[in-house]
């Protein structure tokens, strides 16, 4: 075979701004479709000698190949000041996925492993200009170099992905919603079994099994249903998408689709307890960090912007939630600071809290209308509860502190038991009473995200390695559930507590029937 042409690419983070196309080649540069490289290539830390290989039938500039790896990198080789892994402003090791753009599908293409160090070396001055930046910017355009197709040199051995603009041929329920916002990712469906307790065969959460798989065009970071309702909320990172979905007839509206600034700090979706308002943050072209606040309910579904938070990367807004009577939304982010929000006006309700020792990771608000009571957990592993109605704080959880981050929180429904998940692997019940630890469980990665069930007999939690396990409260057994092919960024059960919702950077929503 002749010498073939290819063009290096990289898709990655920095210490600011969330994964994204940093460098594309120079003829997808020029007509803005480098977007797509960071739709389509994706997956584990690749082995040595082992790259990942994907054919692209759609896309502006026509059909082509990617051969790829994924690869955690060091300070020192990249040619930054400093040592050790690359890391993000959360302490998370930055992978990179690198590799090379080859035109035309090309199946019997034969890429060295010297070829992808040759394109690794082309990348390290565009990754060491963007490592500074917090402003999104456009791809760095590169040009094609003679990729060698001797077959004595040592080839790699690939790992096929899934065709990208080519429907699969296998069995699994596709949901083809019916805006154009939302494409169908082209991503095999690997069968999953029913899940079974091992531990305990009379467990509450006994089994569980798949029912559905929503596809999208970008990382999931966010799902939550709405109350008394057969719809769920969902967000994804495409334009900062937000959806609501009938999970019954598949139908969507979107109330979310802006051009905006992508970020390492997707702030969660809520919904009132009422279902009649839904609010989140979003970092609008400016570096403004705003609150958007919509009436799910009103035939336009206007919704207000509000804006308190600083505007650059230390006023990222990571938490929001309602209080019991729908009437204040409180927001917490990296400024170390809560705000109040007056629902119907969208004005200030009262004064913030300043001062905290680091930034609000999570914000959890007790059911119990007649306490005002509201949980915050930050990045050094502090739990705290304030009252919302006098600003004062009631405690602190003296076993909390741990410098792991906290990334997420939820009360029981009758707001007596508090659960938290975070870096340190572990889920934790707290007293609320007496803000004393109850009982743990472990995870064999960070916790990103709990949810009590509606009856508050099961917690669910999801972690960095795609897993996703359900807890019997009562015994603390717990089962998993089949992973995902990432992180789990959110769960939430459904208003009847059958069914459970999982979001993913692997850019899928799946649905869990309980039997």
């Amino acid at each position: 075979m002749n010498n073939l042409d290819g063009w290096p690419f990289l898709v990655s983070c920095n210490r600011y701004l969330d994964y994204r196309t940093i460098v594309a080649p120079d003829f997808m540069c020029e007509i803005g479709d480098t977007k797509i490289l960071a739709n389509t290539a994706g997956g584990n830390v690749t082995a040595e000698n082992v790259a990942f290989y994907r054919e692209i039938h759609k896309s502006k500039v026509g059909k082509f190949t990617l051969v790829f790896r994924v690869i955690e990198t060091t300070l020192e080789d990249m040619g930054i000041e400093g040592s050790g892994v690359l890391k993000d402003s959360f302490g998370r090791e930055i992978l990179l996925l690198e590799g090379i753009v080859i035109k035309g599908l090309i199946p019997d293409v034969i890429v060295t492993k010297n070829a992808l160090e040759i394109a690794h070396g082309m990348l390290i001055q565009p990754y060491r200009e963007f490592w500074e930046c917090t402003r999104s910017e456009p791809a760095t355009p590169s040009v094609c170099f003679s990729l060698p197709q001797d077959s004595s040199e040592f080839c790699l051995q690939y790992q096929r992905l899934q065709p990208y603009g080519v429907v699969p041929k296998i069995e699994v329920i596709e949901v083809k919603p019916k805006i154009e916002v939302i494409e169908v990712v082209d991503r095999p469906q690997v069968p999953v079994p029913v899940a079974v307790d091992h531990h305990r065969k009379n467990s509450r959460s006994q089994e569980w099994r798949s029912q559905r798989t929503n596809y999208f065009d970008a990382e999931v970071t966010s799902v939550t249903f709405l109350p008394k309702s057969n719809s769920v909320a969902i967000r994804y990172e495409h334009q900062q998408t937000i959806i609501i979905s009938n999970f019954e007839t598949t139908e969507n509206t979107i109330f979310q689709n802006e051009d905006i600034k992508f970020t390492m700090c997707p702030t969660p979706i809520t919904i009132s307890h009422n279902g009649q308002y839904m609010a989140t943050g979003v970092i609008k072209f400016g570096d403004n960090n705003v609150i958007k606040i919509w009436s799910i309910e009103e035939a336009k579904r206007e919704h207000k912007e509000i804006n308190g938070h600083k505007n650059n990367e230390f006023g990222r807004i990571l938490a929001v939630a309602f209080t019991p009577d729908n009437q204040i939304l409180l927001s917490g982010g990296k400024d170390r600071t809560i705000f109040f929000w007056d629902v119907k006006s969208g004005g200030k309700w009262g004064d913030p809290i300043q001062g905290f020792f680091s930034e609000i990771r999570a914000i959890a608000v007790s059911p119990d209308k007649d306490n005002s009571i509201f949980a915050i957990g930050d990045g050094e592993g502090r739990i705290e509860y304030w009252n919302w109605n006098s600003r004062r704080k009631i405690k602190s959880f003296p076993g909390s502190l741990n410098r792991s981050p906290i990334n997420s929180l939820a009360f029981s429904p009758d707001g007596k038991i508090l659960v938290s998940g975070g870096d340190d692997f572990s889920i934790k019940l707290w007293d609320v009473s007496r803000a004393e630890e109850l009982k743990s469980g472990k995870h064999s990665s960070k916790v990103r995200t709990v949810a009590f069930s509606p009856d508050g007999k099961l917690i669910a939690s999801g972690d960095d390695r795609g897993y996703i396990k359900i807890w019997d409260v009562e015994t603390m057994q717990s089962m998993i559930v089949p992973r995902h092919d990432s992180a789990v960024t959110s769960v939430a059960f459904s208003p009847d507590g059958k069914t459970l919702a999982s979001g993913s950077k692997d850019k899928t929503v799946r649905f869990w029937e309980r039997v």
